[in-house]
C-alpha cells in the first residue's frame, strides 16, 4: 500500500511539475500588454555578418591580452573602481602596456574602431524561443579594463580618441537581459572613473567629449528597458522549455538552500529547486511582467528610484522560509532587479555628473533624492574633490562611503566619510 501511495504521489508531482497552464496565462497577459514572450516577438535583428565576425574575433583577441589590473597585481577587489582621481600613473602600469603584444593590441583597436557604437546581436538558429548567443562577459570586463587603462596613460593629444573608443567598446554588449545591464554598468563606471582622473586634459584637448559621455550615460539607462524585456523573454523561454530559468536572478541551488535550509546531494537540490520554482512560478511571472511594464513606461531617474524603493521594501526581510515557497523565486527576482537598477541609475548619474563637470555646467539632479536637489559637493579643506548622491534610502548622510553613493572628481576619497583624508597606500 505504501508503495502504491508513493507511486501515485510521485506521478501527481510529475504532472504538476510539467503543467504549463500558468505559463500560457502569463503569455496571454504579457502579449495583451504588448510585451514580448519570445526573441522573435521582441523584434531582435541579428547584426550584419561582418560585425558578428569582428565581435567573435574580438573575444579571441582580448583573451590574449591582460590589463595591468588583471595581471596579478594586488588590489582590493571589493573597493577598486579602476584608475581614478588622485591615483598616480605608475611606471608599472606604463611598462605593462608597453609590453603588451603590439600586433594583437593593434588588432583590438582596429576591431573596436570598425564596430563603432551599438550592441552586436548574435542569435542562435532554431526555434523562435532560442536564447540569444552571448559573448563571454568576463572578456567584456577585460576589454573595459584595457580601455580604461589606455585612457589613464594616453598623451593629451590622443585622449579624446581613447575615451571615445572606450565608450564604443562599452556599448557593444547585446541588450538581452539584466546581466547585460549589470555588466554595461560596471564597464561604464570604470570608464567614468578613469575619465575623472583626466578632467583638466579633457577640458583642454577633447572638445565636445562631454556630449559623448552624456549620450553613453543616458544610453545605459535606456538599455535597461530592452534588457528588462530580454529578461522577461529569458523567463518565458526557460520556464516554458526546461522548467528552469537561467536569467540574472541566480536562483539555482541558492534558492533551495534558502528555502529548505538543507544540505545534501546535488540531485536532491535540483529536485527541490524545481519544486520551489514551480510553486512560485505564477507569482514570479506576474512580478516580472509588472516590473517590465514599469521600466518601459518610466525613464525618469526619480520615478525609477521610487519604484526601486518599493521593490526594496518588498524584499527587505530575509529570504522566505520553507513555509512560503511560493514567494521564494519572486523574492530572489526582485532582489536581483533592485541590485541591477541601483547600478544602472548610479552609473547614469556618474556620467551626467562627469559631463557637467567637464563642461563646467550645473550638476544634474540627484534622482535618488526625494527633494530632487542637485548632487552634493564633497570637500576637503574647503576645496571640491567629488560629489555624492543620497542613494536609494534618500537620506543625506553627508558623504558617507557606506550609505551614500560617492564619486571622486579631483582627489581620492576617504574610507569612512568621502571628505576624510584618503588611506595611506
Amino acid at each position: 500500500m505504501l508503495v502504491v501511495l508513493i507511486t501515485i504521489t510521485a506521478a501527481l508531482v510529475a504532472v504538476w511539475l510539467t503543467s504549463t497552464g500558468d505559463i500560457v496565462r502569463a503569455r496571454v497577459q504579457a502579449r495583451a500588454l504588448s510585451l514580448p514572450t519570445t526573441w522573435q516577438e521582441m523584434g531582435i535583428v541579428e547584426s550584419a555578418p561582418n560585425r558578428i565576425a569582428d565581435w567573435q574575433r574580438l573575444q579571441s583577441v582580448v583573451g590574449g591580452l591582460k590589463s595591468y589590473h588583471s595581471s596579478g597585481v594586488p588590489y582590493d577587489k571589493r573597493t577598486w573602481k579602476g584608475p581614478g582621481p588622485g591615483s598616480p600613473v605608475t611606471p608599472e602600469l606604463i611598462a605593462h602596456h608597453a609590453g603588451l603584444d603590439a600586433v594583437r593590441l593593434a588588432e583590438l583597436i582596429a576591431i573596436v574602431d570598425r564596430l563603432g557604437e551599438g550592441p552586436v546581436v548574435m542569435s542562435i538558429a532554431g526555434s523562435p524561443d532560442s536564447r540569444l548567443a552571448r559573448w563571454d562577459r568576463s572578456r567584456f570586463i577585460d576589454l573595459g579594463r584595457i580601455m580604461v587603462e589606455r585612457i589613464v596613460i594616453a598623451p593629451p593629444e590622443l585622449l579624446a580618441a581613447e575615451v571615445r573608443r572606450a565608450l564604443s567598446a562599452g556599448s557593444l554588449l547585446s541588450e538581452d537581459g539584466l546581466t547585460a545591464s549589470a555588466m554595461r554598468s560596471v564597464v561604464g563606471t570604470l570608464i567614468f572613473h578613469a575619465c575623472a582622473s583626466r578632467l583638466e586634459d579633457l577640458r583642454r584637448h577633447a572638445p565636445g567629449i562631454e556630449d559623448d559621455i552624456l549620450r553613453f550615460a543616458d544610453g545605459i539607462l535606456r538599455s535597461g528597458v530592452t534588457d528588462s524585456m530580454g529578461e522577461l523573454v529569458q523567463m518565458f523561454t526557460g520556464l516554458g522549455t526546461s522548467g528552469g530559468y537561467d536569467g540574472n536572478i541566480g536562483y539555482g541551488i541558492g534558492i533551495s538552500r534558502s528555502v529548505f535550509g538543507v544540505r545534501g546531494p546535488r540531485w536532491m537540490w535540483d529536485i527541490l529547486e524545481k519544486m520551489v520554482l514551480r510553486a512560485g512560478r505564477a507569482r514570479l511571472m506576474e512580478a516580472q511582467i509588472g516590473a517590465t511594464v514599469f521600466m518601459r513606461e518610466h525613464q525618469d531617474l526619480a520615478d525609477i528610484a521610487d519604484e526601486c524603493r518599493r521593490w526594496d521594501r518588498m524584499t527587505s526581510t530575509s529570504s522566505p522560509s520553507w513555509t512560503s515557497p511560493t514567494a521564494a523565486s519572486t523574492h530572489a527576482a526582485m532582489r536581483g532587479r533592485v541590485i541591477v537598477a541601483k547600478g544602472i541609475m548610479s552609473t547614469c548619474l556618474h556620467g551626467r555628473l562627469l559631463a557637467a563637470e567637464i563642461a563646467q555646467r550645473p550638476w544634474p539632479v540627484d534622482g535618488f533624492d526625494p527633494a530632487r536637489a542637485p548632487l552634493k559637493r564633497i570637500e576637503r579643506g574647503g576645496a571640491l574633490i567629488g560629489a555624492y548622491s543620497t542613494f536609494l534610502d534618500g537620506a543625506d548622510d553627508k558623504g558617507s562611503i557606506k550609505l551614500d553613493r560617492c564619486w571622486a572628481l579631483y582627489e581620492r576619497l576617504g574610507m569612512t566619510m568621502a571628505g576624510d583624508p584618503p588611506p595611506v597606500r
